[in-house]
């Protein structure tokens, strides 16, 4: 679950709201993958999070998001691109031929 919140009052509803809808579904919130990234010029520190993980980076949907443009683009694209070339020679080692087709 990902959700946009405006301050850490927020966080601390969010939360309660979450433990309460726990205690009637039996679902838990997995603080240890609880991750934190922070939008914009909200400044976070570790004593109001109830120790969930502030990150530089936060991948959502298969998309990473953070401010490093350098890292952000090898996380997105330059990884990406390296596993497909890895297929690629992958099927090139077996001596297969590929044909590609995008249909619209």
């Amino acid at each position: 679950m990902t959700c946009f919140l405006r301050d850490k009052e927020s966080y601390t509803s969010l939360f309660a709201t979450l433990e309460s809808f726990g205690s009637c579904s039996g679902l838990r919130v997995n603080h240890e993958k609880t991750e934190i990234f922070a939008l914009g010029s909200n400044n976070l520190e570790d004593k109001d999070l109830n120790d969930h993980k502030i990150c530089e980076t936060i991948k959502i949907l298969g998309v990473y998001f953070g401010y490093d443009g350098k890292q952000r683009n090898d996380l997105n694209y330059q990884q990406t691109l390296k596993s497909i070339k890895k297929s690629i020679h992958m099927w090139k080692w077996r001596n297969s031929s590929q044909i590609l087709i995008k249909v619209d």
